[in-house]
């Protein structure tokens, strides 16, 4: 399921860092609200994709994520600024 601004806490993760220390950090890292990023840790959570070790958060399935991403990602739901 698509949701706008959800892939860029995503992508944040999945960048040059694979963890973050907290969830305020991925938030100021991907540009979205903290309680957006906070949903995004739970669904990646949910779906097994993240572990939240030791008060950090770390991507444990690079490849299944951005999988799951190319399936339901549709650039026709983007829109160009100017």
């Amino acid at each position: 399921m698509y949701v706008e601004g959800k892939h860029n806490c995503c992508q944040a993760v999945n960048d040059c860092r694979v963890s973050f220390n907290k969830v305020e950090e991925l938030a100021d890292e991907s540009g979205v609200s903290l309680g957006q990023a906070s949903n995004v840790k739970k669904i990646l959570q949910d779906r097994e994709l993240l572990s939240g070790k030791k008060g950090g958060l770390s991507l444990e399935q690079p490849i299944s994520l951005l999988r799951q991403w190319t399936e339901n990602y549709d650039y026709r739901k983007n829109w160009i600024r100017e």
